[in-house]
């Protein structure tokens, strides 16, 4: 404690306020001058921002301020195809396994993470596995590419999930609730398969 808590303080704690502000500086910036490339980013690495947890302390202010000043937000539909994505690698893992014990978990925690909760299938599943990994930040990224294209906006801030989908209708513009449909529909297949 002695060593470690003054290190966090002077060294840890700034250095990690920096490169949230860098980080949330570039994604404004990115937000700002190519709206497409935040879904595609998002759908990717959105399991390396949970592994580190960066969703909490980058992504929500940034999501937050989106939504009050501009009334929608571009990150959401990169975090749905993620999650999508990690529910299908995860249940992929369920139908291929013999072992009974990964096949329950692989199951159980795919159907969570299409609910929006991807920490069982992440660590459990598709991490220990890296090829389902991979196929993920495919899959996201496949999802959220479609996602940006057509500019697939989260009118309000709540998790992504197949129960939380309506938070994609959006009143001007039908389509966008269509578009999120067909980004997560690619982000499952392509992450399954």
């Amino acid at each position: 404690l002695l060593i470690m808590v003054p290190i966090a303080f002077v060294y840890v704690g700034p250095l990690g306020f920096l490169i949230g502000k860098g980080l949330g500086a570039i994604i404004t910036a990115i937000q700002t001058n190519a709206v497409w490339v935040l879904p595609l980013l998002f759908g990717i690495l959105a399991p390396i921002f949970i592994m580190t947890g960066m969703h909490y302390a980058v992504t929500i202010p940034l999501v937050l301020t989106s939504i009050s000043t501009q009334g929608f937000d571009m990150l959401g539909i990169g975090y749905l195809v993620s999650n999508i994505a990690q529910g299908a690698a995860a249940l992929a893992v369920g139908q291929a396994s013999k072992n009974t014990k990964m096949k329950a978990l692989a199951f159980s925690s795919g159907l969570t993470a299409l609910l929006g909760i991807t920490e069982p299938a992440l660590y459990g599943v598709n991490l220990k596995l890296k090829k389902p990994f991979i196929a993920v930040m495919i899959g996201g990224g496949i999802g959220g590419l479609i996602g940006g294209i057509f500019g697939v906006k989260r009118m309000t801030f709540a998790p992504t999930g197949l129960t939380t989908l309506p938070v994609f209708i959006d009143p001007q513009n039908s389509m966008n609730f269509v578009w999120t449909l067909v980004g997560a529909s690619l982000a499952f297949i392509f992450s399954y398969i």
